[in-house]
């Protein structure tokens, strides 16, 4: 669901970038904003404290499905 609303905002190379992606500070703080609204509070604060939202995605994917 996060990637599917994330692809439609047009975000979702911030998460998962390719090689050649360049991400704006703006697209990187707004697609972690939208993940940080879709987690469990308890999450948030951590989630927040992250210096990309590729890097905080790969934290929700770690607790969320165990990679």
């Amino acid at each position: 669901m996060m990637r599917v609303n994330l692809e439609a905002a047009g975000l979702w190379h911030a998460v998962e970038p390719d090689e050649l992606d360049i991400i704006r500070y703006r697209e990187d703080r707004l697609a972690l904003a939208a993940i940080l609204r879709s987690v469990p509070s308890k999450m948030r604060a951590s989630l927040s404290r992250k210096r990309t939202v590729h890097s905080a995605w790969e934290a929700v994917k770690t607790v969320r499905v165990g990679v």
